[in-house]
């Protein structure tokens, strides 16, 4: 019996330190995310009670359209930054060219016109990290915001590594978004 607990006690132990040990290794990352978001101040900087902090790059006017009390396709400019100013990923409204029919002949020839269009990255708001979901919430359309967003509001104690992007737990990010464009679910 006596074996068992120690056994018991072991391993409970070892699980702790596993835990904690890679809290740790991340440690320096979560410190110095607090302290870079902390250190960010100015009369135009507002920070809600969750961490977040965000700029407007200039006043919006008060006829532009309201964010939708339940958005569903989100269209932004966007540039996301690591604290250190690194960029981790940015996309932005391009015009792309396409072919289209123009006119089919009856001897069945086909003729081709160049079309060019605006194309906007367009995300599902659902699928956002928290810090920009809770800015989009509050902006309009036509605005352009610095986000200053906290580990908890960004990619969490998990960070992510899909393939695409990769975040390491306990980081900090930075995005710079231009709505254009936003469709009620």
């Amino acid at each position: 019996m006596v074996r068992s607990i120690r056994h018991l006690f072991f391993i409970v132990a070892l699980i702790s330190f596993a835990l904690v040990s890679c809290d740790d290794e991340y440690q320096d990352t979560k410190d110095a995310g607090e302290a870079y978001i902390k250190s960010v101040s100015d009369n135009d900087i507002y920070t809600l009670n969750t961490g977040l902090k965000y700029k407007k790059y200039f006043e919006e006017d008060p006829s532009w359209p309201d964010v939708p009390a339940m958005p569903g396709f989100i269209n932004i400019n966007y540039t996301a930054m690591f604290i250190n100013g690194d960029t981790l990923a940015c996309d932005s409204a391009k015009y792309k060219t396409y072919q289209i029919v123009e006119s089919i002949s009856s001897s069945g020839d086909t003729t081709w016109k160049d079309t060019t269009v605006l194309v906007k990255p367009t995300f599902y708001y659902s699928n956002m990290i928290d810090g920009c979901k809770q800015a989009i919430k509050r902006m309009k359309v036509g605005s352009k915001w610095r986000l200053w967003i906290p580990y908890n509001l960004a990619y969490g104690s998990d960070g992510i590594n899909d393939g695409t992007i990769k975040v390491d737990p306990y980081t900090a990010l930075i995005y710079d978004i231009e709505l254009i464009g936003v469709t009620a679910e």
